[in-house]
């Protein structure tokens, strides 16, 4: 008889590990269920609004070649990278793009990262764009932020091969 309820309550210590990692399991399951329908419904939406903000972005920044613009919409991890004097070299190099004829458009797309560690969904966008410029042809590199509910920019990169030209 002692044998048997040492043995009986063991089972029932068993059982009550099985449940927590029962409702452990049903938690982990409703969590990434919740994640993919919010990615599933966000995502696209992230997607248009990352385009839009690129596509409308790019003439600004080109137009006068002001570093003030990138600046003004430069994101945390970009600003300090924007120091004077590289800053002022960077766009003598693109000034010599001159001003935009003609914009073709932007190609890329949002992504939505999930950090199990410490539970942060991090936006995050990246596109190329082209561009046809006085002096020649331009491909334009952005990389986005959404932080706060805008869109900040976190890479920006203007390649051309007059760059190369003497």
């Amino acid at each position: 008889r002692v044998r048997f309820r040492a043995l009986a309550g063991k089972e029932r210590s068993m059982g009550k590990v099985l449940k927590v990692l029962g409702a452990l399991f049903l938690i982990v399951i409703i969590f990434v269920a919740g994640v993919f329908i919010y990615a599933m419904t966000v995502g696209p939406q992230l997607d248009s609004d990352s385009k839009a903000y690129v596509d409308s972005t790019i003439p600004i920044l080109t137009k006068d070649w002001n570093p003030e613009e990138l600046r003004g919409r430069a994101s945390m991890e970009l600003l300090p990278l924007l120091k004077e004097p590289d800053l002022s070299n960077l766009y003598r190099m693109f000034r010599k793009l001159g001003r935009m004829t003609r914009y073709n458009g932007a190609k890329g797309e949002a992504q939505i990262k999930i950090s199990p560690q410490n539970l942060t969904i991090t936006t995050r966008a990246a596109y190329l764009a082209t561009a046809d410029f006085e002096n020649g042809p331009a491909t334009m590199k952005m990389s986005l932020t959404y932080t706060d509910n805008i869109w900040q920019i976190s890479e920006f990169r203007v390649d051309s091969p007059i760059y190369f030209q003497q």
